[in-house]
């Protein structure tokens, strides 16, 4: 007869005791699987023209996400959804670590958590799998709205304003934008006073980094992005890239008809006329005029001829290389951005 082997409970209890903590050990790690710290992240926004008023949503939302990776110590990749595009089923494959949301779509999403709301405007949305990094935005959300001493100053983003209206109502403001900064290091490259470049980003974007026109303009200063890849520039949705992207480009414009414009108020001019219709449409412009015997060193010399380049019977003079101009935008153009720079020189005197 086999004797039965007594095992002491002593035993059992540290037997146990070791198997839990090998699990709860497990879980830990698939726990830091499912973090995003110290890896390479990709943000993806899906706003697709959300607007609430003239607040700089996807602005704000974007300078959060920078500041969330610092806090990780992760490198971030930042994209924009335009029209047409959706990056859910990104984020569900893996390819995205996280997308933002419209807080008021309520569209149920399978596979998909989303994180506390920010500012009842948005939401941060990531794979339900990843409880860990679930757990990671809300924790890092939570402190960040208790932070005495926020590195973001969001009423830069929510408290916009018309700068007619305030210029007409006596107001004055220390800031025009988030992006000041910005603003006046690359106005500096210019030559200009940094209220005029932000008077051509307010025109073409009112500061909505997430701006895109029908022609397939982007960014701030809605370049295009074949011209931007021409000045090194790729992501046009990146604050600093698109401002780049877009004084390179004034800067050229500026080279070409430095040489004909009669003083720096009329370079100015002409820069912000082909800027807006292309150098190729100004250049017609000062040829044809000067075929007519101007001087055409002025923008209302150019602007007095501009009805005769409405003329088909016209374009077949040798001067005229890029056909028809209508040049109503334009002129247009020309005089809001002085109108707002006057604006902004009224309520922001420094």
């Amino acid at each position: 007869m086999k004797k039965r082997i007594l095992v002491p409970y002593c035993i059992i209890s540290s037997i146990v005791i070791c198997i839990a903590v090998l699990v709860g050990i497990t879980e830990e790690k698939e726990m830091e699987a499912d973090s995003f710290a110290e890896s390479e992240l990709t943000f993806a926004f899906n706003l697709n023209g959300y607007r609430r008023g003239d607040k700089l949503i996807a602005g704000y939302n974007y300078m959060l996400l920078n500041e969330f990776s610092k806090s990780l110590n992760s490198s971030s990749t930042i994209m924009n959804a335009f029209e047409g595009e959706n990056y859910i089923d990104s984020l569900k494959k893996g390819c995205v670590d996280l997308v933002v949301l419209p807080y008021n779509d309520t569209l149920q999403l399978d596979s998909v958590s989303f994180s506390i709301p920010i500012d009842s405007l948005t939401m941060w949305a990531v794979r339900s799998s990843d409880t860990g990094s679930l757990a990671e935005v809300n924790q890092w959300l939570s402190e960040y709205e208790q932070m005495e001493d926020k590195p973001i100053n969001k009423n830069q983003f929510m408290r916009r304003f018309s700068p007619h209206r305030a210029a007409k109502a006596g107001r004055t403001l220390s800031q025009l934008s988030p992006y000041d900064d910005l603003i006046k290091e690359y106005a500096a490259q210019l030559g200009w006073d940094w209220r005029m470049l932000a008077a051509v980003i307010f025109q073409e974007s009112r500061f909505h980094i997430e701006a895109s026109s029908p022609r397939g303009a982007r960014g701030l200063m809605q370049t295009m992005p074949s011209t931007a890849r021409r000045y090194e520039v790729s992501d046009l949705f990146n604050p600093e890239q698109s401002i780049k992207a877009g004084v390179s480009l004034l800067s050229q414009l500026q080279k070409i008809f430095q040489d004909h414009a009669a003083n720096k108020d009329e370079l100015l001019k002409f820069t912000l006329a082909a800027y807006n219709a292309g150098a190729g449409r100004i250049r017609d412009c000062i040829n044809y005029a000067s075929h007519k015997g101007s001087d055409a060193d002025t923008w209302d010399e150019i602007e007095a001829i501009i009805p005769e380049m409405r003329d088909e019977n016209n374009i077949q003079i040798d001067t005229i290389k890029h056909g028809v101009f209508l040049g109503h935008e334009t002129i247009a153009y020309i005089d809001r951005v002085l109108s707002i720079y006057s604006s902004f020189c009224a309520i922001c005197n420094n």
